[in-house]
């Protein structure tokens, strides 16, 4: 979760939105759950990836 709130902060300090949950795929109801979250916060969803995990060599995460 720590990672996440890094990754977020630094969204943010570059001019970014964000919102992130932890969650677990295999689940339905934690799937919905960030969806919500996602439509409470941006009023929408776009696209939506849901992965079990990121490699440390991701493009996903910051260097």
């Amino acid at each position: 979760m720590d990672k996440l709130k890094t990754i977020a902060a630094e969204i943010e300090r570059n001019g970014g939105q964000v919102a992130f949950q932890e969650l677990d795929v295999t689940k339905q109801s934690d799937n919905d759950d960030l969806v919500m979250l996602a439509k409470e916060k941006f009023g929408r969803v776009d696209v939506t990836f849901l992965n079990a995990g990121l490699m440390p060599n991701s493009n996903f995460l910051p260097s």
